[in-house]
């Protein structure tokens, strides 16, 4: 979440944020293998976090991968940054 709170600090209001990353899994040999400290994020965790953060989430993608390997699908999520300092007028 610190990752998504630098983001929308950087990103101007209706920016685009893309975030890639594992779809969850549960392959404990990554943790050791690549230092991963969380093994994916499920889609409706990550719209959470983005929502969380002020991005609206405007696509999903999954890309599988392929059969004969033991590795987790990627999914890519599309999101735009909301105006959070929008005056009540």
């Amino acid at each position: 979440s610190t990752a998504l709170a630098e983001a929308a600090r950087l990103l101007r209001p209706g920016g685009t944020l893309l975030v890639a990353d594992f779809s969850a899994h549960d392959y404990e040999a990554f943790r050791d293998r690549f230092a991963h400290r969380r093994l994916g994020f499920s889609p409706e965790d990550m719209e959470t976090y983005l929502r969380a953060n002020g991005f609206d989430l405007q696509q999903t993608r999954r890309i599988q991968s392929p059969d004969e390997t033991d590795v987790p699908d990627v999914i890519v999520w599309q999101a735009r940054r909301l105006d959070t300092q929008r005056s009540a007028a």
